[in-house]
């Protein structure tokens, strides 16, 4: 076999997760930028 089993597995589990970042992209986008929401929102749970 030319593809590995793994080699697919992976492949496809990154197809879907990009693709399901692709659907809730826009939802948030537009509103906060997801590289400032998600840092802060775990960064102080405490406060």
């Amino acid at each position: 076999m030319p593809i590995n089993y793994y080699q697919s597995i992976f492949y496809l589990s990154m197809l879907f997760f990009l693709t399901g970042c692709g659907q809730m992209g826009p939802l948030y986008l537009p509103d906060q930028k997801p590289s400032v929401y998600i840092p802060h929102h775990f960064a102080k749970p405490s406060s």
